[in-house]
């Protein structure tokens, strides 16, 4: 969850299935990278970890040796605050880059999950990233953002996003910063639609007003158990379904859209 939205996420809601789904479909993207093996001589930095939801589901299911998340979001007192609510107390939570020390020469994976379209300077972000000494030739990168600018709405104005993007954009801006692309795709096509009416609706209704928003449908989501697993489980299938299409060269547009990377050297 992004860091705004947590803070004005009610106690005790349920997690989106949105989340849910995702975190399900990282955990597909990190047994690709590794490999399935469940012990693995691997360090993992969340850049933008936001709430540590994403980090904290990781570290349930896979046996890195190193957990760091990193926000500039998070104020001393956040990381104070996640610190005390979390029972994974080797997570290392952080607010700057800068301040991050390792064992080891480099970091293995690095997650960016809907973080760029934060940036203003996407490409310049991108490029001062490879800089770091702990990034290497074998850092795998996995990076997903938002799709489609003509989907831009108040929830995006919300949190702060400066744009969307399609595939072959988000696949552009990484091959222009030296990244060289190992998997690329959508997901979340079922998601298309309904935000596709909720564009329109704005944009009819609320052409000439400006539209305030509070929260967004991740924080107030409402759902009970089951229909919260239900919509997750089809989320989780969509994705199958559009990786299954990829493999004959197939890309079906999703609500949002990945890409897998490493640096060249």
């Amino acid at each position: 969850m992004d860091i705004k939205e947590s803070k004005n996420k009610k106690i005790n809601t349920t997690r989106h299935p949105w989340e849910l789904a995702r975190n399900e479909i990282i955990k597909i993207f990190l047994k690709k990278i590794t490999g399935n093996i469940e012990v693995s001589n691997i360090s993992i930095i969340d850049i933008g970890c936001g709430d540590l939801f994403v980090l904290e589901k990781i570290y349930e299911n896979f046996k890195f040796d190193e957990f760091f998340g990193v926000d500039i979001a998070l104020s001393k007192e956040d990381i104070r605050i996640i610190e005390n609510e979390t029972q994974y107390k080797n997570i290392k939570i952080l607010n700057n880059l800068n301040d991050l020390t390792i064992k080891k020469d480099n970091i293995s994976i690095v997650l960016l999950n809907d973080v760029i379209e934060h940036i203003e300077d996407d490409k310049n972000f991108l490029a001062d990233l490879q800089k770091y000494s702990f990034i290497s030739e074998k850092t795998v990168f996995v990076i997903t953002v938002p799709a489609f600018q003509f989907l831009f709405c108040s929830r995006d104005t919300f949190l702060e996003h400066y744009r969307r993007y399609t595939n072959s954009q988000l696949v552009n801006l990484l091959e222009n910063t030296n990244y060289g692309i190992t998997a690329k795709g959508y997901f979340f096509f079922t998601l298309l639609l309904p935000r596709l009416v909720k564009v329109i609706k704005e944009r009819m209704f609320y052409k000439n007003k400006q539209i305030i928003v509070n929260d967004t449908e991740v924080t107030n989501w409402k759902g009970n158990r089951i229909i919260t697993s239900l919509i997750k489980n089809i989320l989780i299938f969509d994705f199958c379904l559009l990786r299954f299409f990829m493999r004959f060269n197939i890309r079906i547009p999703g609500l949002s859209t990945f890409v897998i990377c490493k640096k060249f050297v």
